[in-house]
């Protein structure tokens, strides 16, 4: 093998093992975060949960979509947000936060309808 060969295969290597530990390290960090985790999503729900409550009742047709989604969230909840235990935590780590990103985001435009709406209300 010529020496640019050996170098390529030696990149890749290091390349693939630096992936590998990065990936190790991030889910270890899920694992051992994982309540903390949970915990800001449950109260991040909650918090628009009480929002959307407090909207003045006009609001409320005009915010249907965003009430379905928000009953959409809390029925997905119990699978997603149970963390009791090293094999829940490690659940969480491996494949249930990726699903949660996805909660994540609907819970941003959950919190961007509810300011929309408010800022609309109070012009």
């Amino acid at each position: 093998m010529d020496p640019l060969s050996l170098f390529v295969v030696a990149i890749t290597l290091a390349s693939i093992g630096a992936r590998g530990f990065h990936f190790a390290f991030e889910l270890c960090e899920d694992y051992k975060d994982a309540m903390t985790q949970i915990e800001m999503i449950q109260y991040q729900y909650l918090m628009l949960q009480e929002a959307m409550k407090k909207l003045p009742p006009e609001l409320l047709p005009q915010m249907k979509a965003t009430k379905d989604l928000l009953e959409a969230i809390e029925r997905k909840f119990p699978d997603t947000f149970y963390c009791e235990g090293r094999k829940d935590r490690w659940l969480w780590a491996i494949k249930r936060k990726r699903k949660a990103k996805t909660l994540v985001g609907q819970l941003g435009h959950i919190e961007n309808s509810i300011r929309l709406a408010l800022h609309l209300e109070n012009r």
